[in-house]
C-alpha cells in the first residue's frame, strides 16, 4: 500500500469521500471457476469534511442521495469514518475522554438507518490512525475513559442496526507512537466492554501492512477475539497479499483498494483491468467483502462521473444478487 505520506495527503482532501468503481456485466469480468462469490461490495464514504462526518457536517438529505446511488448501482456496502479529527469527542486536562456528543451518536443512527433500508450494511471506522499519533495515551493510560465515555455509547446506538465496528482506521500506521503492545490491549478492553454491554456487532482493527496477517499473525492482529479482519491494499495489478487462510479461514474484507497512482491518473482500460483482478482475486482469496477508494472529493482517487462509475451496474450480474 501507499506510503504513510501519501495516504495522509489523500485522506485528508476536504469533502465527503467515498469509493465506488465499476465494469459492465457484459464481457468485462469472468467470474472465476470455484470462487465463493463476495457476498459485500462497495465502498467508501470517509468525511463530510474532514473531522466533521457526523457533527457539524452532517446533512441527512445529502446521504440519502449518496445512498440512493449506491442502491441503484446494486451496491451493498459503505464504509464510514465516525470520530475521525475526535469529531464528537470531548476530553478533560488530564486527556480523558469524557462523552461522544448526542448530535453525531444520532447522525450515525440516522446513517445506519438510511443505508439498511436501502440494502447497504455499515462498516463504522470509530477512529482514525492520525487521532492515535497525535493523541497516544487515548488508547493507552486513558483507554477506559475511552472506552467507557465513548465506544460504548456509540455501540449502543448502532446495536439495533446492520452494521459492523472498526475500532481503528490502520492502527498499525500509528504504532511508532503506540506499539503493539498498546494497541492489543486497548482493542482487546474495547471488545470485551463492547459486548459485555450487549453489543454484538462484528468487531476488527483495519491494518495495511500484509506481514501483520501473514509473518506476525499470532503477535500482533490475532487472538484479540475479532469477529472479523480488514485488510487495506493499494497497487496498480490488483494482487492481494493476504488471503482468508492466513487468518485462519475467519471472515475477511478488502476495506480499501485502488491502483496505488488513483483511479484519475489511469486509462479507462488500465482501470478496468485492475478493478477486474482485484475482484477476481478478492473472491479467489476468500474475502466476504470488498470496498474500493474513492467515490467522491478526492482528484487522485475519485470515481464519481469517472466512466467506471457510470459502468457500475455490473454487480447484480457478476455476483448473482
Amino acid at each position: 500500500m501507499m506510503d504513510t505520506v501519501r495516504r495522509f495527503v489523500r485522506k485528508t482532501t476536504s469533502g465527503l469521500v467515498v469509493a465506488a468503481a465499476a465494469l459492465t456485466a457484459a464481457g468485462m469480468l469472468a467470474a472465476p471457476a470455484q470462487a465463493a462469490p463476495l457476498k459485500y461490495f462497495g465502498g467508501n464514504l470517509a468525511w463530510t469534511q474532514y473531522g466533521s462526518t457526523f457533527g457539524s457536517g452532517y446533512n441527512s438529505g445529502t446521504i440519502g442521495t449518496y445512498l440512493s446511488e449506491f442502491q441503484s448501482n446494486h451496491l451493498n456496502f459503505i464504509r464510514v469514518f465516525v470520530c475521525e479529527g475526535f469529531d464528537g469527542l470531548s476530553f478533560d486536562g488530564s486527556g480523558n475522554c469524557t462523552g461522544i456528543s448526542t448530535t453525531v451518536l444520532n447522525n450515525v443512527a440516522n446513517f445506519a438507518s438510511q443505508a439498511n433500508s436501502r440494502g447497504i450494511c455499515v462498516d463504522f471506522a470509530f477512529l482514525n490512525y492520525m487521532d492515535l499519533q497525535s493523541r497516544p495515551g487515548m488508547v493507552g493510560s486513558n483507554r477506559t475513559a475511552l472506552i467507557n465515555n465513548a465506544l460504548v455509547p456509540f455501540g449502543k446506538k448502532i446495536q439495533p442496526y446492520n452494521c459492523q465496528i472498526d475500532l481503528i482506521n490502520e492502527g498499525n500506521v500509528a504504532t511508532n507512537v503506540a506499539p503493539w503492545s498498546t494497541l492489543r490491549a486497548f482493542c482487546s478492553q474495547a471488545v470485551s466492554a463492547l459486548h459485555s454491554n450487549g453489543v454484538n456487532r462484528w468487531i476488527t482493527m483495519s491494518d495495511q501492512y500484509a506481514p501483520d496477517y501473514t509473518s506476525y499473525f499470532n503477535s500482533s492482529v490475532g487472538g484479540l477475539g475479532f469477529d472479523f479482519y480488514e485488510f487495506h491494499c493499494y497497487n496498480g495489478d490488483g494482487s492481494i497479499p493476504v488471503s482468508s487462510g492466513n487468518v485462519g479461514g475467519a471472515p475477511l474484507y478488502l476495506g480499501e483498494f485502488a491502483p496505488g497512482a488513483g483511479w484519475d491518473h489511469l486509462s479507462y482500460t488500465t482501470n478496468k483491468t485492475a478493478l477486474g483482478n482485484y475482484m477476481n482475486n478478492a473472491q479467489n482469496q476468500g474475502y466476504l467483502g470488498a470496498a474500493f477508494w474513492t467515490y467522491i472529493q478526492d482528484g487522485d482517487f475519485q470515481l464519481r462521473g469517472n466512466q467506471l462509475m457510470g459502468d457500475i451496474n455490473w454487480w447484480g450480474t457478476y455476483f448473482g444478487t
